[in-house]
């Protein structure tokens, strides 16, 4: 099981995880594996990454090597896509 699933999954696999550092390592070691398996892009869909600082999210990118997909930043711009529409 992916242990960004679910933040419930998140901390019975984990623990009770502590600072974006290790947050971040246990991110780019699932991306990591992702991709060994032929991923080529990773969609965040446990929200705890998703709030991670912007620089620790580009990080754990650069290191495991794909892109990775903020599901809070995607649903922002497809609001704000939305909402330009409508203006027309």
């Amino acid at each position: 099981m992916n242990p960004l699933v679910s933040s419930h999954t998140w901390t019975s696999r984990f623990g009770n995880v502590e600072g974006c550092e290790r947050t971040q390592e246990h991110l780019i070691r699932a991306v990591k594996e992702a991709k060994s398996k032929g991923a080529e892009v990773m969609i965040l869909g446990c929200l705890t990454p998703a709030f991670m600082e912007s620089a620790l999210l580009k990080e754990a990118e650069k290191e495991a090597g794909i892109p990775l997909v903020n599901p809070v930043i995607t649903a922002v711009k497809m609001a704000e896509a939305l909402a330009a529409m409508r203006a027309c």
